[in-house]
């Protein structure tokens, strides 16, 4: 879920922490040939946070872009 990343009260992750722990995950999903589920919520899109940014990387890296 994308406020666990970011969230002081969960995470509280960098952009960059994000998305390296992201990338980690979808390796181990793969690895296993296991299933992915995101959570994302549309207001976070919209606000000043990196989830804007952070959302279509890691689109890229589940379609190995």
């Amino acid at each position: 879920m994308d406020t666990t990343l970011s969230n002081a009260n969960y995470m509280n992750l960098t952009e960059d922490e994000a998305y390296f722990l992201c990338e980690r995950l979808i390796d181990k999903v793969r690895m296993h040939h296991g299933e992915l589920c995101l959570l994302w919520h549309n207001s976070n899109i919209n606000d000043s946070t990196y989830h804007k940014s952070l959302y279509p990387k890691i689109l890229q890296m589940i379609n190995g872009e």
